[in-house]
């Protein structure tokens, strides 16, 4: 039964740290594209404008 158990937690783990980066992603394609449509983002420029 153990044996079952640690693909499906090696799956959960791998699903996690593929959502973790594709949310990494995601973030820095908005941030890029705000910055490009002129408009300020805090994260990546404090104290701007």
């Amino acid at each position: 039964m153990h044996a079952d158990e640690a693909p499906a937690n090696f799956t959960t783990v791998l699903d996690a740290a593929n959502a973790a980066w594709l949310a990494g992603s995601i973030s820095t394609l908005v941030r890029n594209g705000f910055q490009k449509s002129g408009f300020a983002v805090p994260t990546t420029a404090p104290g701007g404008d």
